[in-house]
């Protein structure tokens, strides 16, 4: 236990900021001050490591935070991360902010991971988004992701079009 005395409550709470120490660091010091951290950390590993906290919660304010912060992110590593976090919250808010921020992705260094991540969803919206965007063009990588999340879709696969991408 490590206690540090403050004069007044900080913004952000970060434990070896610099990536000093072979650890891994499983801490959660609030809502406000990881959605600080979120968009307010000046490196990537904070930034990473708040959306990650934010996603486990499960709670639409804090994925709605990330998925607002995401679209502000210039770094592809931070949204590929945010992305997978969004992909393991199993709500449905996750699934929402993974259609919309599916639909809006360009950086073919993210899209196949995001699809990934969008794919573990059974939901009627991620089919829709991931049809539209394999209908727009989709780098390789990230097309073979959308049809093997179209494919995870089960009954509410579009067959005809898996069986014609395999030919």
């Amino acid at each position: 236990v490590l206690v540090v005395a403050m004069s007044e409550d900080p913004e952000q709470v970060r434990l070896d900021p610099f990536g000093k120490v072979l650890c891994k660091i499983d801490l959660n010091p609030g809502d406000d001050k990881l959605r600080a951290q979120l968009t307010r950390s000046a490196d990537v590993i904070g930034r990473i490591l708040a959306g990650r906290e934010l996603a486990r919660t499960g709670r639409r304010g804090n994925i709605d935070a990330i998925a607002a912060a995401y679209a502000q992110e210039s770094f592809w590593g931070v949204r590929l991360q945010w992305a997978e976090a969004l992909g393991r919250a199993g709500v449905q808010a996750a699934v929402d902010a993974l259609a919309v921020l599916l639909a809006a992705e360009r950086d073919p260094c993210v899209l196949e991971g995001l699809i990934r991540a969008a794919g573990r969803y059974r939901d009627p919206a991620v089919r829709r988004t991931i049809e539209t965007r394999l209908d727009l063009g989709l780098p390789p990588r990230a097309a073979m992701a959308a049809y093997e999340a179209l494919g995870g879709q089960r009954d509410a696969a579009p067959y005809a079009r898996l069986v014609e991408a395999s030919e």
